[in-house]
């Protein structure tokens, strides 16, 4: 009876490990697309769950990214630009060019 208890206990512990593992992984995979990550990095880097030098090289690649709908370049620049955040120069004529091609 004693195993049975401890079996119990083993897998109500650990259950909830296995079950959120793949979720965290999912989160980070490169299924989704940079703004998508942009966030999850965010929710990261805010929880202490990655170092700052990854949630910058999320941003770096949120940066490059081309968007390939006018839809996709919005969230892009509600991502860039929300809670203060300042593209640099540079970047903001990569968006203004980006923009562009998707009116054109």
């Amino acid at each position: 009876m004693m195993t049975d208890r401890r079996a119990f206990l083993t897998a109500a512990l650990v259950a909830p490990v296995a079950i959120a593992a793949p979720a965290l992984a999912q989160t980070f995979s490169c299924g989704l697309d940079p703004v998508e990550r942009y966030y999850a990095a965010t929710d990261a880097v805010n929880a202490n769950r990655m170092e700052e030098d990854d949630y910058i090289q999320v941003i770096h690649e949120l940066d490059d990214w081309e968007p390939p709908t006018q839809r996709d370049f919005i969230r892009k620049f509600i991502a860039q630009y929300e809670e203060g955040g300042i593209p640099t120069d540079a970047d903001r004529r990569i968006m203004i060019e980006q923009g562009r091609k998707l009116i054109a």
